[in-house]
Order: C-alpha cells, then sequence, then structure tokens
C-alpha cells in the first residue's frame, strides 16, 4: 500500500511537470558589431531573465537566417540598437510580425543603417562605398588629370543658365583629379556630357566605375550612357558629401524615352558612344536653386557576384511604430516627458527626451490627444526612442512647447501590467 501510494505521488508530479507551463522564449539580437548591441545586450537579457523569459541570444547570421523566427518557439525579439540591423534580416523580421510576434526595438526608427556583410565585414552599402573611393579604378577610361575639358559639352534645358564644369585636383585621394560641376541655378536639367569612339568597354567588362560626392542638397546624380542607334540608359545614385564608388551593371541603368525597339533590352556596354553626368527632375527630383557635384575615375571593370549586395539597397519595411522615419513625427516641439498620471506602470519621474523622433500621433486633437498604435496584425511593438524600456500599455505624456500635454503609448493600447513574462 505504501508503495503503490509513493507511485501515484510519483505519477502526479510527473504530470504537472509535463503540463505546467513553460516560461516564453525571447530571442535578444546580441551581435556586438551593431552599434550600441554590446553594450545594452547584458543588461537587458538580465532585465528579461527577471520579467520570466528564457533568452535566447543571436548574432547577425542567425537573425538573417529565415528559419529563425519562422517556428512558434519565439514569443518576444528584442533589437536592443534598431537603427543599425542586417538588411538580410528585413524579411523573416517582416514575416514573424505579419504572423503576429512581439518586438521590442530601441532607437527606432529601425533599419536606418541597412548593413551586408561585405569582405567580413558588416557595413553599409555606404561605408562600403566611402571605402573604395581611394581605391584606383583598373581600367580608367576618364582620368581627369589628363582631360581636356574641350572634349566635354553641356545639353541643357536652359543653357543661357550659368552652369561651369572644370576639372580640380582634389579627388578622393592623391593624385586623383576630378571633374567639377558647379550649377548655379538648376532648371529642369542639365548635363554635361562626353563622345567615345569606340566604345570604352573592353571585351568582357560590363560594369561602370565612378567616384562622386555632392553639396548638402545635391544627394542624387543621373549618370547616362546613350548607344549608337540612339537608345538611351539611365542610371541613379546617391550623394553624400563623402567620394563613394559607384559600381554599375547594365541592369542598373534603365531605358529612357528614345528607341522604341529597345524599350525591353538592356544596355550593351560594347555599343556605347556618349556618357553624361546629369540632375533632372525626371531623375534626381526637384533640385530647385544652386547645386554642385563632383565626379573621379570613370572606368569599366568584369562583374563579380559579391557586387549584387553592393548594388542592392532593400529599403526598410512600413510597420507602424517601428519604421520608416515617416511612420514618426519630429520631436522638437515637446518640453518634458514625464509618466502620465492614473497609471502604475512607469515611475513617475522625468524622462530624456529622445533625440529626433516619437511614435506618429493620429488625430489632430490638443491636450490629451492619444497617440496610436495601429497594428493590422495581433503583433505588440514598443519602438523605443530614448531607450526607456518600458512594460505593456504604460503611458509617458509629452508637453509641448506650445504647453499641450499628449500621451505617447509605447505599445499596443490593452492588457494589464504584469509581473513575470506570460506566453502570448
Amino acid at each position: 500500500m505504501k508503495h503503490g501510494l509513493i507511485a501515484c505521488i510519483v505519477v502526479v508530479l510527473v504530470s504537472g511537470m509535463a503540463v505546467a507551463e513553460q516560461n516564453p522564449v525571447a530571442a535578444l539580437f546580441a551581435d556586438g558589431a551593431f552599434g550600441n548591441t554590446k553594450t545594452l545586450a547584458p543588461r537587458i537579457k538580465t532585465l528579461l531573465k527577471a520579467t520570466g523569459y528564457d533568452v535566447v541570444e543571436l548574432d547577425a547570421q542567425v537573425l538573417c537566417a529565415p528559419e529563425t523566427l519562422a517556428g512558434e518557439q519565439i514569443s518576444l525579439l528584442v533589437l536592443p540598437d534598431a537603427k543599425r540591423l542586417p538588411m538580410a534580416a528585413i524579411a523573416s523580421v517582416k514575416v514573424y510580425l505579419e504572423r503576429g510576434g512581439d518586438l521590442l526595438a530601441l532607437n527606432a526608427p529601425a533599419w536606418r543603417e541597412r548593413v551586408v556583410e561585405i569582405e567580413g565585414l558588416w557595413q553599409t552599402p555606404e561605408e562600403y562605398r566611402e571605402r573604395q573611393a581611394t581605391q584606383p579604378v583598373a581600367n580608367v577610361i576618364l582620368d581627369f588629370s589628363n582631360e581636356s575639358m574641350e572634349d566635354w559639352f553641356r545639353s541643357a534645358y536652359r543653357m543661357e543658365s550659368p552652369t561651369t564644369y572644370k576639372t580640380v585636383a582634389d579627388g578622393p585621394a592623391p593624385g586623383m583629379a576630378a571633374l567639377e560641376v558647379d550649377l548655379p541655378e538648376m532648371e529642369g536639367w542639365d548635363s554635361v556630357c562626353r563622345n567615345f569612339n569606340p566604345s570604352p568597354f573592353p571585351e568582357g567588362h560590363t560594369v561602370t566605375v565612378f567616384s562622386a560626392r555632392g553639396s548638402v542638397k545635391t544627394n542624387r546624380l543621373a549618370v547616362e550612357w546613350r548607344e549608337r542607334d540612339g537608345s538611351r540608359w539611365i542610371a541613379v545614385v546617391p550623394l553624400t558629401q563623402s567620394w563613394q564608388q559607384f559600381r554599375l551593371s547594365p541592369e542598373d541603368f534603365k531605358f529612357w524615352e528614345s528607341v522604341p525597339a529597345r524599350a525591353g533590352s538592356v544596355l550593351n556596354p560594347a555599343n556605347v558612344e556618349m556618357i553624361a553626368f546629369t540632375l533632372a527632375y525626371t531623375h534626381t527630383g526637384h533640385l530647385h536653386g544652386g547645386h554642385w557635384f563632383q565626379v573621379s575615375q570613370v572606368g569599366t571593370a568584369a562583374f563579380e557576384a559579391s557586387q549584387g549586395q553592393v548594388i542592392d539597397n532593400v529599403p526598410a519595411p512600413a510597420l507602424e511604430i517601428v519604421s520608416p522615419g515617416y511612420k514618426f513625427f519630429d520631436m522638437s516641439g515637446a518640453a518634458t516627458l514625464t509618466a502620465s498620471a492614473g497609471q502604475h506602470v512607469a515611475p513617475e519621474t522625468a524622462y530624456p527626451l529622445p533625440e529626433t523622433m516619437l511614435p506618429k500621433r493620429r488625430g489632430t486633437g490638443r491636450a490629451g490627444t492619444r497617440a496610436g498604435c495601429p497594428c493590422s496584425k495581433p503583433a505588440r511593438r514598443m519602438a523605443i526612442c530614448a531607450g526607456i524600456p518600458l512594460p505593456c500599455s504604460s503611458m509617458l505624456t509629452a508637453t509641448l512647447k506650445a504647453g499641450y500635454g499628449r500621451p505617447l503609448p509605447l505599445t499596443m493600447p490593452g492588457g494589464t501590467p504584469r509581473n513575470r513574462a506570460q506566453p502570448r
């Protein structure tokens, strides 16, 4: 009888263990190569464990793997520094959120710096292009140390505008001169052009290589190749005030209104006869006023498979209170940030203001207007800009300089504060 009772107790204990509620799992992006993640991840891990989560740490390679977030075992994904994230993780994180996954993202908007692994380093395409700008091009077709401006000509919407172009010595590296184009009164379109005879592309070369930079206002540049049959092919590159080296394949040049029969084809580098560097309303935006850009070391190269990840630039996903920047509004009108009255989650103290952004509000009310955080799926998202991790349903009030108070929910409205984490 005694042994039978013990056996029954053991069975009951084992059965109870089998049905005991398991802790929810938080996937913490802890790759120290990304922004402030190295500093923040250990602190967040401690907080998550204290809240009741089992924590799994992810590096960049694991975060990017589609299978990592595909199952139901991950209850919460935590991005300690959402500003800088792998570009390849966009698809998997988006699918995770669409199926109802929870996300805690600090330093939103997310993916402001979208990085790829190039030559063993995680870097943005812009960072890689800046590093490459000082490297000489193997097959130079335009060396501005020796170029004569008599070989160049303008084509513009308004030829009487005072646009000038010349060579200057201060290129991306010592010994690399540059073409400098100054447009004091940009209107319509303005191009500087040069003819070639024959095509400057040797056999096996299809990639156009050049370095460029622009003024504060000049953030895009159009590059055009015209073929002998009159067809026009235009690519647009992003400019910064720093030198960047661009490598453009034939597919990067898009057909422009010219020879209809070529509309469905691709640029043929072996058949080009003219290059043009252009600012145009149609391709680089309505850039009114004065503009300035420089181009250096134009050359050709054979296509390399690794080049695709530098050319590709996957846009940040459109996720409410997560990304991109237009999902937020400028923070410049706020004076203070304090805990809202009537809630018992956030400590009643003053909080540091986010540097630039807060969740985008819905509606146009004054005092007491609630900032909406709509989600089409049942995901609970928390986009934190000031680095203040708060539990679900917490509220802060931003007092505007005009005197109005605006409550700012940092998560989906609803639910109750919890002493420990609960599974979804």
